[in-house]
């Protein structure tokens, strides 16, 4: 199992270094521009800091959403790519220990980007800030922001195990919570659901974790049984 960690760690180097960049682009974004200014009091400097770190926060999540896409969409198809899916089917690690070595590379990258929101929203933003619970992230949004996540991950695992391309892949991933809010939308019509905001907010979450599960979950199935050409 360490070999194959150390193979799959290896072949998304690029991706996950890609990630950790976008990662922390917005919080370098802050401390730049924070740098640069000048002329604000002490209270105004910290309201100041506080808010810049809270949208850093929400825009580095948003913009993993892209890497989460990218490593669930590349770490099965981008062997299928350069054919050394077909080296690795006759090697005698199983299918499912296979794919449990590249869950464990997306679900720590996820994990990264999951607990870097949480310091950062939720402990580092309201203790440096007067207003402690201006700046603390609802659960509902975490739970939002996650539901997203796990969705794109799902649906690019999913397409990952059946194309050849993980250009494909990324793009099934990343077009999945936009198709989940169709959805959403058409049985709202439909079945003339009227949702108040928060409700609303809870359904589709609980929808993007379904199809989050269910993708992943096909992706396995379909990947054990599955004959590399």
């Amino acid at each position: 199992m360490i070999e194959l960690l150390k193979k799959d760690f290896g072949l998304c180097r690029h991706v996950l270094m890609g990630g950790v960049i976008a990662l922390l682009v917005p919080y370098l974004a802050v401390i730049v521009y924070a740098a640069c200014t000048s002329g604000l009091s002490d209270s105004e400097s910290i309201e100041f800091l506080s808010l810049s770190l809270l949208g850093a926060s929400q825009t580095s999540v948003w913009l993993s959403v892209f890497s989460i896409a990218f490593l669930a969409g590349f770490v099965i198809a981008g062997e299928r790519r350069d054919r050394s899916a077909e080296f690795l089917a006759f090697l005698p690690p199983g299918r499912s220990a296979i794919l449990f070595s590249k869950a464990i590379v997306c679900v720590v990258w996820a994990a990264v980007v999951a607990i870097s929101y949480f310091l950062v929203a939720d402990l580092i933003v309201p203790w440096i800030s007067d207003d402690k619970y201006m700046y603390e992230s609802t659960g509902r949004e975490i739970f939002l922001a996650c539901s997203v996540l796990f969705s794109v991950f799902g649906t690019s695992w999913l397409a990952s195990t059946m194309l050849t391309s993980p250009v494909l892949a990324v793009l099934v991933g990343l077009v999945a919570p936009y198709g989940v809010t169709m959805i959403v939308f058409l049985f709202q019509l439909k079945f003339g659901w009227e949702l108040n905001g928060e409700m609303e907010t809870s359904v589709y979450a609980v929808v993007l974790l379904a199809v989050g599960a269910v993708t992943f979950v096909g992706g396995w199935c379909y990947y054990c049984k599955r004959i590399e050409p």
